[in-house]
């Protein structure tokens, strides 16, 4: 039988102007028809309508379908209340989609008649309850999608469906499962993601069980019991808010069946797993711990698996803490990382600072804490009272590396807190870190560290150190990094130029005053270095800028401060700038370029700095030929050195040619200092000129204003009789221009 004459049978009302394929499949109007070939009399279709009526399942022989799917347009107001028995025709049915069709309200007897129906789809259709026995008339329903409703807890008339397996409910209102699932023995599928569900209770699940999915809910509690959930193999509870997972010996809480094998605990708050949380677990295999709130993942979690399980730990806030090195060695322990490159760990001191996990242990970064410490060879370690041993003062936190007998990378760091530097005591001599935060002291020594010959950083913050004070540091020669901030220090002493091996100076939120060319030098050698916060005082000027500013115009310079985005100075005149604005040629500088001569005086005073022995000599053109000549001599006679140049300058030993400054409009410059004029950017001035011109044009106006002001009084109270002198003559000379006027018009 072929397969037109079989849907002339099928739909009378058929319109060969809607079909998809005239040739093959024709279908009435707004439906695709299919079979499986031209002698097979199973057709499916696929309707797209406005709404579910009885109109629309007028069929001839509605028997012949196998497949029914019928999908309304999106966002359609269209609410639809179907009739009892819409469906009693197609006595066939396997699979029936409806899908975005609304319905207000689900009659008992829907779904009568549809016996064969294995495949149910009822989704997005607004439905908040069903009917008790709605499912009976579909004893054979195997697989069901009520997803995208308004559903609150699971329909009581699921109890009807014993040969059900797979069951959806996912995108609903459900807060919470009742014991509506157990009765469903076949059952061995459940999805319910994105509901409102915030606990979990294994024993409401059918016995056979064995994949369960409830992502994206409000999970924050499980109940398990060992007799429950037997044959679940894989759990899905991504994006919930379990905060913690517990092992089968603490209790029953937040405990995960025994007989999983892939658990997928990624996206939830887990702070914390106990130990041996998953040593009851011995067939499991696949273990999603992404996207958490751990810190601290320690090996005997993990023990018992019978299997290698492979672990996703990335997105987490681990810590580069000891503890994680069993990580770098996991598939001794049976443990796969699938993210390893991913993981990253954040410094125990600094939080926000974070490196991969690989990155740290290979660097020896993975600190343990640890309360007392002996040093090597040292015998009397057990003792209650021994010299070699070291105990953490009760206010500081001391950490060692895992690895301490790599002395390249091995590092030991104490921290202290309010403690005084004088009852700090003895340190230990593998000592690298120092940090020292609201410290205080009577009289401040540096003799107990000139001791530590790893001492590489020292942090001294919220103290009252002195750069007195500071200069007594000049004997710790392996310091790379120096940072005293929040302190007392006016300028940077000489003695910092001790420091051979110093790298990193950081001396925020300190009085810092000018820095003098001296100071600056011992700058050059540095990789870092911090100067800003609320109380540093530097000083700057376009016209004259001082040894910082200059020292700050090279680009190599400007990179090395750390916070030069904090660093501001007075500006001679006008407030309080940001540094990098009063910088000459930065696109920031609110001063003007420098000119050849004042570019030409910076370079003498750098180079008088550094002892170079150099003149430098400015000229303009000069009006006499004598003065050419004179200048000529100059520059092609041997330098002199810097000395002479300015003893010349200052007045001191002059030659003939430089007496002869009356007569010529060649001059040199006679200061020592970099003293050139500036003027600040010529869009400032255009301001200031309109302004003043508008100022006279209003001053012009006021003048205007009182003279007329005090005419009218003088005329109107000091000589009244000439004001009605002028109003006579006016009213006489009216009359006699209208009569003027009188004869021009008798002429017209």
């Amino acid at each position: 039988m072929s397969f037109f004459p079989l849907l002339l049978l099928l739909f009378p009302q058929f319109n060969p102007s809607a079909t998809s394929s005239p040739s093959l499949f024709p279908c009435p109007a707004r439906c695709q028809c299919y079979s499986d070939n031209e002698q097979n009399q199973q057709v499916h279709l696929i309707c797209k309508w406005e709404q579910l009526n009885a109109t629309n399942f007028q069929l001839a022989r509605p028997d012949l379908v196998r497949t029914l799917t019928i999908k309304c347009p999106y966002h359609s107001p269209k609410v639809s209340t179907p009739p009892h028995s819409l469906f009693q025709g197609f006595r066939n049915l396997d699979r029936l989609e409806l899908d975005r069709c609304l319905i207000d309200t689900v009659p008992d007897g829907l779904f009568a008649g549809l016996h064969q129906l294995y495949s149910l789809i009822l989704k997005n259709a607004n439905i908040a309850d069903f009917p008790r026995d709605i499912f009976a008339h579909c004893p054979k329903l195997m697989t069901l999608d009520l997803s995208g409703n308004k559903l609150r807890i699971e329909p009581y008339s699921l109890r009807s469906l014993h040969d059900l397996i797979h069951l959806d409910l996912s995108d609903n209102d459900i807060g919470f499962l009742t014991n509506t699932l157990i009765s469903l023995t076949k059952l061995k599928v459940i999805t319910m993601n994105n509901n409102k569900i915030t606990n979990i209770d294994f024993r409401r699940f059918p016995e056979n069980l064995t994949d369960l999915s409830i992502r994206h809910n409000l999970v924050s509690t499980i109940h398990y019991v060992p007799a429950s959930a037997r044959n679940l193999k894989r759990l899905d509870l991504s994006g919930n808010r379990l905060e913690f997972v517990a092992g089968l010996s603490t209790g029953a809480v937040n405990v995960l069946p025994a007989e999983l094998k892939h658990v997928d605990l990624s996206n939830n708050k887990l702070n914390y797993l106990h130990e041996f949380a998953f040593e009851h677990l011995s067939n499991l295999v696949l273990l999603d711990l992404k996207n958490n709130s751990l810190k601290e993942v320690k090996a005997s979690s993990f023990r018992g698996s019978k299997n290698q399980i492979k672990l996703f730990l990335s997105e987490n806030p681990l810590l580069c803490h000891c503890s994680h090195k069993w990580l770098m060695d996991a598939e001794s322990k049976n443990i796969s990382l699938g993210d390893l490159p991913a993981i990253q760990c954040s410094n125990i001191l600094k939080p926000e600072k974070t490196m991969s996990l690989t990155l740290a242990h290979s660097r020896n970064q993975l600190l343990c804490k640890y309360s007392n410490m002996c040093e090597a060879d040292c015998e009397c370690c057990q003792k209650k009272e021994c010299e070699c041993r070291f105990e953490c003062p009760p206010t500081c936190r001391c950490l060692r590396s895992a690895d301490v007998t790599s002395v390249r990378t091995s590092q030991n760091i104490m921290v202290c807190d309010k403690l005084r530097w004088d009852k700090l005591g003895k340190l230990p001599s593998p000592l690298t870190q120092l940090h020292m935060n609201q410290t205080d002291w009577k009289s401040f020594e540096a003799k107990q560290l000139k001791e530590l010959g790893n001492l590489r950083a020292l942090k001294i913050t919220n103290s009252k150190m002195t750069t007195k004070e500071m200069e007594k540091l000049s004997d710790l020669t392996n310091l790379t990094h120096l940072e005293i901030t929040s302190s007392s220090i006016t300028f940077i002493p000489d003695s910092i130029s001790k420091l051979p091996s110093l790298t990193h100076l950081y001396l925020s939120d300190n009085p810092l005053d000018q820095l003098n060319a001296t100071s600056l030098v011992h700058l050059d050698n540095l990789k870092k270095i911090r100067l800003g916060g609320n109380f540093s005082r530097f000083a700057c000027d376009c016209e004259s800028p001082s040894d910082l500013q200059r020292w700050l115009m090279k680009k190599n310079n400007r990179a090395k401060i750390d916070d030069i985005d904090d660093v501001y100075c007075d500006l001679n005149g006008h407030g309080t700038v940001w540094m990098l604005e009063a910088l000459p040629g930065t696109n920031e500088s609110v001063c003007l370029d420098p000119t050849e001569e004042t570019q030409q005086w910076m370079a003498f005073v750098e180079n008088a700095q550094k002892g170079i022995m150099e003149r430098v000599h400015t000229s303009t053109k000069a009006t006499t030929e004598k003065m050419d000549e004179e200048k000529e001599e100059m520059t092609t006679s041997p330098r002199k050195t810097i000395l002479d140049t300015l003893n010349e300058l200052e007045g001191g030993k002059k030659t003939d040619k430089m007496s002869t400054r009356s007569r010529s409009t060649t001059t040199s410059m006679t200061t020592t200092t970099p003293r050139y004029r500036r003027k600040y950017k010529d869009y400032d001035d255009e301001p200031h000129k309109f302004v003043n011109v508008l100022i006279f044009l209003l001053f012009l106006c006021v003048i205007i204003l009182i003279i007329s002001i005090g005419v009218t009084v003088y005329l109107k109270f000091w000589h009244p009789e000439e004001l009605l002198l002028k109003r006579r003559k006016k009213q006489r000379v009216q009359p006699e221009i209208r009569r003027e006027e009188e004869p021009l018009q008798n002429l017209d």
